[in-house]
C-alpha cells in the first residue's frame, strides 16, 4: 500500500544519497562549481532551480512538485523566494564527473542581503531576465552585487516559449545598460526546458571553481 511505497522510497533516496556522498568526496576542486540564479522577483528563477534540478536527477522528471527550494509557506503560496536555499548537483560532462552546488537566493529587493551574502560564496551566476518584461531595478542591482563580488555571470533570457517574448530588444537593452556582449545571453525556457542543458555546460565551461 502506500506506507509500503513510502518507505521504498525513502530507502531510494537514503541509498541515492550515501551514493553522492561518496562520489562528491573524489572530486577534485576543479571540477566544483558555486554558483547563484539572481533575477528580478518572478521572473522565473524558482522555476529554472526546478528544471535543473530534473535534468540533473535530484528531483524526478514529471514531478508534481514545484518551487522545490521554495520550502517555507509563503514562498509557495506567493511564489516568491524568501530565505536562500542550496543545492547540489552532478553532472557528467566529457568523462568528468562535475559537483554544481546551486544557491537559489531572493529576487525581492527586501532581501538583498541574503543574495549579497550568497553571491560571496559563489564563483559565478546566472543572471537571468524575463524574455517579455526586460531589465528590471532588480536585474541592475543583482547584476552589480555580483559584479562587485567578482563573480562570473551568465546573463540568460527566460519565457522565450511565451508570445510577445522580445529576445533581440532585450539583447540590446543587456548590450547598452549592463555592457553584455549579445552572443553571450543564453535564450532559454525554464518552464519548457528549452536551452537549459546548454546552460549547464556554461556554468561548467565559464565559472572557474573555487580556490582550495
Amino acid at each position: 500500500g502506500k506506507w509500503w511505497r513510502s518507505q521504498k522510497r525513502g530507502f531510494a533516496m537514503s541509498k541515492a544519497l550515501k551514493h553522492m556522498q561518496a562520489t562528491v568526496k573524489d572530486i577534485p576542486i576543479e571540477n566544483v562549481r558555486n554558483f547563484v540564479i539572481v533575477a528580478h522577483v518572478d521572473h522565473g528563477k524558482s522555476t529554472l532551480c526546478d528544471r535543473l534540478l530534473q535534468l540533473t536527477g535530484i528531483v524526478e522528471m514529471g514531478s508534481k512538485q514545484n518551487q522545490v527550494l521554495d520550502s517555507l509557506p509563503t514562498e509557495r503560496e506567493r511564489g516568491i523566494t524568501i530565505k536562500a536555499q542550496t543545492c547540489s548537483m552532478l553532472v557528467n560532462r566529457g568523462g568528468k564527473t562535475y559537483l554544481l552546488n546551486l544557491i537559489d537566493t531572493p529576487g525581492h529587493v527586501d532581501f538583498n542581503y541574503e543574495v549579497s551574502r550568497s553571491l560571496r560564496a559563489c564563483q559565478g551566476a546566472i543572471l537571468l531576465v524575463d524574455a517579455l518584461q526586460g531589465i528590471q531595478a532588480q536585474t541592475v542591482s543583482t547584476f552589480y552585487s555580483a559584479f562587485v563580488a567578482d563573480c562570473t555571470i551568465i546573463p540568460a533570457l527566460n519565457k522565450i516559449d511565451m508570445p510577445g517574448a522580445i529576445c533581440e530588444e532585450i539583447k540590446k537593452d543587456l548590450e547598452v545598460v549592463l555592457d553584455m556582449r549579445k552572443e553571450d545571453v543564453h535564450e532559454v525556457s525554464a518552464k519548457t526546458g528549452v536551452n537549459v542543458p546548454k546552460l549547464v555546460d556554461a556554468v561548467i565551461e565559464k565559472i572557474p571553481p573555487p580556490v582550495g
